[in-house]
């Protein structure tokens, strides 16, 4: 059989020539991993030692003309050491210093995302430190770190207890659902295809409610059933599925349906519709017509539950676009899981930014116009007592949880504050890095006394 000579000797120069990108100046030197510890050092003439494997890296073009958000990137780093190949995107920075903090984001050649285990856990990301001092291990004070049978770098995007059990939606570079044993002390991951859709979290019932149907467990995501949906009942609905749960049982807020011949804007009436999941065949009823004198044109209302309590609580705050009329906030009680309900006494403020249940009550963050501007305050009620305790703060607050007598304030630069009793807030949690920090969730994780929050990996905080 005759060889081609000249296509052997293309065939060997096309082989033998890479790619090369750009070179960066700033990758030399020694990088430190974050989370765990460990070293990585780059060196000039293609060397790397990789967490204490010797290897070899080059500057290659960018392998996709795809860019994210952040801009394009001027090239791809391939990483060759312990036996497998790395891939990530970098920039030249040309005329700029070296970055504090280095996020790489691993991917395959044309830039999906690709996963790797790096030293011994599954990972997307790397987070490296260009000083040893930034370098792990990362540690938090007061907190444990709570993340054995998880992937590297853990995130909680939300989270429940349901039947005594910690549930939650995990986020590691892609999402996962996950369950943490008490007694192993140990996450079990049991799906971990869960892209899209919400979930909901009850003392006794998970709802994971999807684009087209939803689904209920009441063992914990161990077996799932069809959610009967509202619309196969009422004719229609807005498909939307409140977050509302006293035991088995669920709630949901409906607005009438735009009548023939009627605008958006004209007065709808709201009604409460309830459904009893322990039932062999459950169905949605309807359990309650909120006031006629709350409709969608002058108020938006919600509702919410203290499972603890057996309580519910009809929140209406006036529209945005009616308080001319000098409409105020209204709340209303039902102990009586939804049949009936009674307007409770508030405290001196006209409308409510935040609302979320404790123990004790509901907590509320309101505020009234005094002089032109906004006055904020937090509000505290106890239904055991019939009372209210208010706290003014200087402004309103966003991501907050209720803890023991007070809240907790996620700080969007520090970690997390403790408000006083005299409106201000003082260090609860300060932790480094936040900004840099894909893996820092603005979400808190609070039931009673204990509490969860995920920087780089998921924390618990030791109760003293």
């Amino acid at each position: 059989m005759k060889i081609n000579i000249f296509l052997v000797f293309l065939f060997t120069f096309f082989m033998s020539c890479k790619p090369q990108g750009p070179e960066a100046k700033w990758v030399y030197g020694s990088w430190y991993e974050i989370l765990d510890g460990g070293k990585i050092e780059f060196k000039k003439g293609g060397k790397v030692d990789w967490f204490g494997n010797s290897g070899t890296f080059t500057f290659e073009k960018k392998s996709t003309f795809i860019c994210g958000g952040g801009g394009c990137d001027d090239g791809e780093i391939v990483v060759k050491a312990d036996g497998d190949t790395l891939r990530f995107g970098y920039r030249v920075n040309k005329g700029q210093s070296k970055p504090k903090i280095w996020n790489i984001k691993l991917q395959k050649y044309g830039g999906l995302a690709k996963s790797h285990k790096v030293k011994g856990k599954e990972t997307r990301n790397l987070f490296l430190s260009s000083t040893k001092a930034g370098g792990g291990p990362f540690k938090l004070a007061n907190f444990e770190r709570m993340d054995k049978g998880l992937y590297k770098y853990n995130s909680m995007s939300s989270s429940g207890v349901v039947n005594g059990e910690l549930v939650s939606n995990l986020w590691w570079g892609t999402g996962a659902l996950g369950r943490f044993d008490n007694k192993s002390k140990r996450w079990e991951v049991f799906d971990d295809s869960l892209t899209s859709g919400s979930l909901y979290y009850g003392k006794n019932v998970l709802i994971h409610n999807g684009f087209t149907s939803a689904e209920y467990s009441l063992d914990t995501g161990r077996s799932w059933n069809n959610l009967p949906k509202l619309e196969d009942e009422i004719g229609s609905s807005s498909g939307f599925y409140e977050t509302t749960f006293l035991g088995k049982r669920i709630f949901n807020i409906e607005q009438e349906q735009v009548g023939q011949g009627k605008e958006w804007e004209d007065p709808r009436l709201y009604k409460i519709y309830s459904i009893d999941l322990s039932k062999s065949s459950p169905k949605w009823s309807k359990v309650f017509d909120v006031p006629s004198s709350l409709t969608t044109n002058l108020y938006q209302v919600k509702l919410y539950s203290s499972e603890e309590k057996g309580e519910l609580y009809l929140l209406a705050n006036p529209a945005r676009n009616h308080n001319k009329k000098g409409l105020k906030v209204k709340m209303y009680l039902s102990k009586d899981k939804g049949l009936s309900f009674t307007e409770i006494g508030l405290p001196e403020f006209d409308h409510v930014g935040q609302a979320r249940t404790s123990p004790k009550g509901i907590v509320v963050i309101g505020w009234k116009k005094v002089g032109g501007k906004n006055v904020y305050s937090a509000n505290f009620l106890n239904t055991d007592a019939d009372s209210w305790r208010s706290i003014q703060i200087e402004r309103e607050l966003y991501s907050w949880y209720p803890y023991k007598d007070t809240i907790l304030v996620f700080n969007w630069m520090n970690g997390l504050d403790l408000l006083r009793e005299d409106g201000s807030l003082i260090p609860f949690l300060r932790a480094s890095n936040l900004s840099e920090n894909a893996f820092q969730s603005p979400q808190l994780h609070v039931f009673n006394d204990e509490v969860y929050f995920s920087s780089y990996t998921i924390w618990k905080y030791k109760n003293k």
